[in-house]
């Protein structure tokens, strides 16, 4: 377990070892969905703060984008 209560220190571009462990020892990832779920928000979490604004507003717009083609898409068949 870590030490509780102690400030860590972390290097840009160090190397740290990130590990998960289920509780009873039971996996956490059921299928590989789950595992690249998992490694998209490590990415996501460690990436520079402009990149990760990036990436969120991207993803904002295209379900935005994909949303609006489907209104557009159930107008067009209701007419």
């Amino acid at each position: 377990m870590p030490a509780k209560n102690s400030v860590k220190t972390y290097i840009a571009n160090g190397f740290y070892h990130v590990y998960n462990r289920g509780v009873e020892k039971r996996n956490i990832f059921l299928d590989e969905q789950d595992y690249l779920v998992f490694l998209s928000y490590l990415k996501l979490y460690l990436s520079p703060v402009e990149e990760t604004i990036k990436n969120t507003t991207n993803n904002i717009n295209l379900d935005y984008e994909e949303k609006n083609s489907k209104i557009f898409r159930l107008n067009e068949l209701k007419n």
